[in-house]
């Protein structure tokens, strides 16, 4: 007599492969370390809400308020996403974000540009400098939230 249990089991050897594109269902490092953020952003208004929107995926966050903060950071922490404004005091978001690619174990981590300069000049060297990704403040909390997310996990089929 065969079993319901034995039936599944027979049915999955005969095609092995049949399950094989379904997703696992934890990420036990991803569990276990939860992924970092580093905000570098000099309104103290702004940090509040990036961490608002990176709540809902459980993401670790960790904010400075000029570039040199964001850089001794970087020198001594790894992050999974750097989320930068470009208009700080002190060192400007653009020279962070250069010296960011040139520390090797930085060099591939995503940027998210969140900044009120909204001009194409600004898009243009921000990719240019190595950004992943442009936010124009005033920014929406949910979006800001899915894009951060999708550098740290990319899309996968």
């Amino acid at each position: 007599m065969q079993t319901y249990a034995s039936r599944s089991l027979d049915r999955d050897a005969v095609s092995p492969l049949a399950k094989r594109n379904s997703l696992p269902f934890c990420d036990l490092y991803v569990d276990l370390h939860p992924p970092s953020v580093l905000i570098a952003d000099d309104d103290p208004n702004v940090a509040p809400l990036v961490v608002a929107a990176l709540k809902p995926y459980h993401i670790h966050t960790e904010a400075v308020t000029d570039g040199a903060d964001a850089l001794s950071r970087l020198r001594e922490h790894t992050y999974n996403l750097v989320v930068l404004d470009l208009e700080m005091t002190g060192i400007h978001g653009f020279d962070v974000l250069r010296a960011l690619r040139e520390i090797p174990r930085h060099e591939r981590v995503p940027v998210l540009i969140l900044t009120a300069d909204g001009s194409h000049e600004a898009l243009a060297r921000s990719f240019g400098h190595g950004a992943d990704e442009f936010v124009k403040k005033p920014f929406d909390i949910s979006e800001l939230g899915l894009r951060a997310f999708r550098l740290i996990r990319p899309f996968r089929h």
